[in-house]
């Protein structure tokens, strides 16, 4: 006879009672000075960079929209360079082929 193995229950959640607000502050003045420290987007463009170098990669190229410019600056500080690149769109049965 085989002996059944029973998944693990899952954890408990309750719903946070009024003296769970000052470590709930703690854990969010934490987690900001973390993200101040190494701030997420750097950890993964750091991972992409590492990723590409262990493929032996030349290049990675990403795209963000012209109105970004949180991002643009970010990719600019991070040494990347931006190249023009033109985006069409067309509407089934307003253009011909040919």
């Amino acid at each position: 006879m085989t002996d059944l193995v029973q998944p693990p229950l899952p954890p408990r959640v309750r719903h946070a009672l009024p003296a769970d607000l000052p470590r709930v502050a703690e854990l969010a003045a934490e987690h900001a000075d973390y993200e101040r420290a190494v701030p997420p987007a750097r950890l993964l463009m750091d991972a992409v960079t590492a990723e590409a170098l262990a493929l032996g990669l030349d290049e990675v190229q990403w795209q963000t929209p012209s109105w970004n410019e949180g991002a643009i600056t970010f990719y600019d500080r991070l040494g990347a360079s931006s190249k023009e690149r033109l985006r069409f769109t067309l509407r089934p049965g307003t253009g011909s082929a040919g």
